[in-house]
């Protein structure tokens, strides 16, 4: 039971961890990036997770990449352009609505990642604790079973 759970808590702890790089890595890359035109396609009202935008982003050299961004504070009306920021990664092209402030969500996955590695940390040793305690190599009262 508490392997199972110490195996989950690292394993989420690696999950959090990453999600927090991505977060990071993504708001480095759209920091002082290039602004650029989109049309609002649909802005997407999301009862479980984040809300987010369709957008038609209007790249300089006349091509045009739709794109889903959950990255703004407001949104025009459908149909309407909107200012963004944008840059590659790979094949993947990131957007945020131009002159909003990074997001800082890397620093709650890094506070997640760090409480789920304690979490596993506690829970093993607590196991080796009660592991020695009931084991009957550690009896001290001299018996022996």
């Amino acid at each position: 039971m508490y392997a199972r759970f110490a195996v989950f808590a690292a394993v989420m702890s690696l999950a959090a961890f990453y999600f927090g790089w991505e977060a990071y890595a993504e708001d480095r890359l759209l920091d002082k990036a290039p602004t650029t035109s989109a049309t609002l396609v649909e802005a997407v009202d999301n009862r479980w997770d984040e809300d987010y935008l369709e957008l038609d982003v209007h790249l300089p050299g006349g091509a045009t990449v739709r794109v889903q961004t959950a990255r703004f504070e407001a949104h025009p009306a459908k149909g309407e352009a909107m200012q963004v920021q944008y840059a590659w990664r790979g094949e993947e092209l990131l957007a945020r609505q131009a002159g909003i402030r990074p997001d800082r969500d890397q620093w709650i996955w890094a506070a997640l990642g760090a409480g789920m590695a304690v979490a596993a940390v506690v829970v093993l040793r607590a196991r080796r604790r009660a592991d020695r305690q009931h084991s009957p190599t550690s009896r001290t009262d001299g018996d022996t079973p």
